[in-house]
């Protein structure tokens, strides 16, 4: 059976929106690249490409100036059934990066390799 991020062609697992009591706010990475709600607040994509590009869009802009470990710790905490020790540990040594290193000064490779670890821990596949 395809994943949560296989069948909204979304390789982050990005969420849809926020909300606080209320009112919903959509993440703007989502609406730049046509994200919509599965309904159950995930972006579903039209595309790969359209997802890959959110999941970079996202890390370079609101995560560029944080270590792999601060993001992480923001991105999956474990308020939200997450093992972000875990998901560091494994990541960092997908991407041979480390957990301390700051995601903007990442050179591009090691930055599309940091992409396709979060994908994978995320469960890009079929």
């Amino acid at each position: 059976m395809a994943t949560r991020a296989y069948r909204n062609n979304n390789p982050g697992n990005i969420r849809h929106h926020s909300r606080s009591g209320d009112v919903e706010v959509t993440y703007p990475v989502v609406l730049q690249f046509q994200g919509l709600d599965d309904g159950s607040n995930y972006a579903k994509f039209p595309t790969r490409a359209k997802g890959c590009a959110a999941l970079a869009t996202l890390l370079a802009t609101y995560y560029g100036n944080s270590t792999v470990r601060e993001c992480i710790n923001k991105y999956a905490p474990s308020d939200d059934n997450n093992d972000p020790d875990k998901y560091i540990k494994d990541i960092c040594n997908w991407a041979i990066v480390q957990p301390t290193a700051v995601i903007g000064d990442l050179e591009p490779n090691k930055f599309f390799d940091l992409c396709k670890a979060i994908s994978r821990f995320e469960g890009w596949k079929a």
